[in-house]
């Protein structure tokens, strides 16, 4: 689907490419149909990813399905501008009706590509949801969820010695 997306941008978008980051078994299919493309590359899996980050204007969460997407809340926390589809009730809540995200239908190239569009032609709008994103994120650090999992953990730790 973002392969697609980039095929309907990429000639709007002279200057921008496409990386994506990270590996799997539809990597070699996917780098086949991108060798059409322009501006295409294949990053594979990345231990530290800050540098990737760094160097984004804009990060696409193109899945079917997510259960907590950890890729998309990383690149909020740099404030990036971020497109995700609607795959998982985490992105409803992380997009905070709008103002974090810029949400898109499942397997619709064509609402990815115009939102693709939308972004790299506002830096308004792109800032915006970067601002918004980053305030977000602050919710889901490890400040402040780790000792409500510590709590939950060491609450679970007890009941299993009483018994």
């Amino acid at each position: 689907v973002l392969l697609t997306a980039w095929q309907q941008t990429q000639d709007e978008l002279p200057d921008w490419q496409l990386r994506i980051v990270g590996d799997g078994p539809q990597r070699l299919e996917l780098e086949q149909r991108a060798a059409k493309l322009a501006r295409v590359h294949f990053t594979g899996w990345l231990e530290q990813t800050n540098a990737a980050y760094a160097q984004s204007q804009l990060f696409v969460l193109s899945s079917r399905y997510e259960g907590f997407p950890n890729a998309l809340l990383e690149a909020m926390s740099h404030a990036l501008p971020c497109i995700a589809t609607n795959c998982s009730q985490a992105i409803d809540e992380l997009s905070r009706s709008g103002s974090a995200i810029h949400t898109v239908p499942i397997d619709d190239s064509n609402a990815l590509a115009m939102a693709i569009r939308q972004l790299a032609e506002s830096a308004a709008l792109s800032a915006s949801l970067g601002c918004a994103a980053q305030q977000v994120s602050r919710d889901y650090s490890w400040d402040r969820i780790g000792p409500m999992w510590d709590k939950i953990l060491m609450k679970g730790c007890h009941e299993q010695v009483q018994v």
